[in-house]
């Protein structure tokens, strides 16, 4: 079963040329006698400003305005690859800069988990505030203990080579079933969502891994983030949406209460797990949002939802942003529009986009049933609409009255069936995969073992 764990959250001028007008030779005027006339002058071709990814005509912005940045290194397929790639697809759309692999900053996030782990920080409160830092447990660090490297994120970054003025950082807790290792999840979050999401920073290093089966519940992944002496330039009138307009295959639900602090403190998990993934409007870090308006609707029919300010969230969002919570799961294959209309820094300013979440399908791969040997392996990769799966065992089949001849393990995104070797006769397993918050997406398949 599933654990639910807790989450912490060149410089351009233009040239006017001058001209002279001329006269005739020695003569004192034309030949006929007429008025002189002036030698015409030509207009001047300005030269064009170049256009800066970021609108703007200040050069130094213009320079300093990622647009691009340098392929990762992170293997290919890896989940540091996945996310790198989602994340600057997101804030690309989103019309900011991205982010560039940091080295410095991937050593300090493997330090970080390194020092999780061999500390237990997930399994000892990790979201108890650390009075040495002001962070949480899960975020700092105790000199003296194992794999120390420093208190704080900016520490440990600079430890790591970084240089840099600031730093910040996203980690959670996970199990082998459990790793929260995509970056969606972050994105699927309030607190979280922020750094990711950030305008001015410049670069990232992460540490993501699955858990091994004997290491229980452990610090997942680590994100850093950071800038060495300036920040990158926010757009002109930037008015920054996720999810971003026209975006599709977008999740449907939010685990709040594994996000720490939790935004929606007065529900019970208990009751309702799961809310609906959230949509936030953003301005300029350090610019004041007000939201007048902030609606969710699909079809025209509102969507009821919880809006998140500076002055309604209980745990001090900042003033630049804010969002709206549907209280209840999006529904897969389906179109929203979201509208806003408020100020920034007091203009008046308004919004409206849609985006379609994921498709309404469950997927396996392979697909149907299956038959291996019981000294093979088989992995069956599961996606579902909400990216969460329950599996069960329906029933085994032995054509010998032996012990069972293969172990089925459950991860993250896929079963795998595991053969024991030494089979006898033959052993059909029926399975059955449901979505865990959507059950109507169900299927059952066969996996046979033979000798």
């Amino acid at each position: 079963m599933m654990k639910h764990l807790k989450t912490f959250a060149g410089l351009a001028l233009i040239l006017t040329l001058g001209a002279c007008g001329g006269g005739g030779g020695g003569s004192s005027g034309p030949s006929n006698g007429g008025t002189p006339q002036p030698t015409p002058v030509p207009t001047p071709t300005p030269t064009p400003v170049p256009s800066c990814s970021n609108n703007s005509t200040n050069p130094p912005a213009c320079d300093n305005f990622q647009a691009t940045v340098p392929a990762a290194s992170y293997t290919a397929g890896s989940y540091e690859a996945k996310a790198f790639e989602q994340l600057n697809a997101v804030r690309k759309a989103m019309g900011i800069g991205l982010l560039a692999q940091s080295a410095a900053l991937d050593t300090a996030a493997a330090s970080h988990r390194a020092y999780g782990v061999q500390n237990d920080v997930c399994n000892n409160d990790p979201g108890a505030i650390d009075p040495a830092t002001g962070l949480m447990k899960h975020h700092s660090e105790q000199p003296g203990l194992p794999g120390y490297t420093g208190s704080t994120p900016i520490l440990r970054a600079n430890a790591a080579g970084y240089g840099g003025t600031v730093a910040t950082e996203v980690a959670t807790c996970a199990s082998t079933t459990d790793p929260r290792a995509d970056l969606a999840w972050y994105l699927s979050s309030v607190y979280h969502r922020l750094p990711l999401l950030d305008p001015g920073l410049r670069d990232l290093g992460m540490k993501i891994v699955v858990p091994a089966s004997n290491e229980g519940i452990v610090t997942g992944n680590v994100v850093n983030f950071g800038y060495k002496t300036t920040q990158q330039p926010t757009p002109a009138s930037y008015l920054g949406t996720y999810p971003t307009a026209g975006q599709s295959d977008v999740s449907l639900i939010f685990e709040y209460a594994s996000e720490n602090p939790n935004p929606l403190p007065d529900l019970s998990p208990a009751t309702q797990r799961f809310v609906g993934n959230p949509v936030s409007i953003h301005a300029e870090v350090g610019k004041l949002l007000i939201v007048d308006s902030f609606t969710l609707s699909v079809a025209n029919n509102p969507v009821p939802v919880r809006l998140l300010t500076k002055q309604s969230d209980v745990n001090g969002l900042g003033g630049h942003v804010a969002f709206i919570v549907p209280l209840a799961p999006l529904m897969p294959g389906t179109t929203y529009t979201a509208k806003f209309t408020g100020t920034i820094d007091g203009a008046s300013r308004s919004k409206e986009w849609s985006f379609t979440t994921v498709a309404a399908s469950m997927q396996l791969s392979p697909a149907g049933d299956q038959t291996i040997t019981s000294i093979e392996t088989l992995p069956i990769q599961i996606k579902t609409p909400s990216g969460l799966y329950t599996a069960r065992v329906m029933d085994i089949q032995q054509s010998a009255d032996e012990p069972i001849p293969a172990s089925i393990d459950r991860e993250a995104s896929r079963l795998v069936i595991r053969g024991k070797g030494g089979a006898v006769g033959t052993t059909v397993f029926t399975i059955q995969v449901n979505d865990t918050v959507y059950p109507e997406f169900v299927t059952t398949f066969r996996v046979t073992v033979t000798p």
